[in-house]
């Protein structure tokens, strides 16, 4: 069985077992319970003044095109050469690497959730991180 196959199912029983158990309470009114199924399907962006792009929030989950635009030069002026990863910590590879000032398009793979971090090539520190807000897809 896929990771994800089991995530999505124990992430469903999880979600019903709340569900009955908010019920045996006396229940939250539908407002909460609308509330909190926002709340699990919705990807809050994440923005930052040292990174843009050109779509912070997506209506659905249809892959985009997004352009990355940085400029790092007054808040750190040390640093000589960024690096643009894509994805979670673990699993963040490399997007674009240039000078503090920069942009980079990507093709059309973008989708609600998509991090993308600025870090100093030369220290591996994390700049800045921004993250595609929108529905969670599946």
């Amino acid at each position: 069985m896929k990771i994800e196959s089991w995530l999505a199912g124990f992430l469903l029983v999880a979600g019903l077992a709340g569900c009955a158990k908010q019920e045996e309470q006396g229940g939250g009114s539908s407002s909460s319970s609308t509330s909190d199924r926002e709340v699990v399907n919705e990807i809050k962006e994440v923005t930052s003044p040292l990174i843009n792009s050109s779509i912070a929030r997506m209506d659905g989950c249809t892959p985009v095109v997004v352009t990355l635009s940085w400029d790092v030069s007054k808040s750190h002026p040390e640093v000589t050469t960024i690096k643009v990863l894509v994805g979670a910590d673990t699993d963040a590879k490399l997007f674009s690497e240039s000078g503090p000032i920069g942009s980079a398009t990507t093709d059309v793979w973008v989708m609600p959730g998509t991090s993308f971090s600025l870090r100093d090539s030369s220290h591996e520190a994390e700049l800045a991180r921004i993250v595609v807000g929108g529905p969670a897809c599946g």
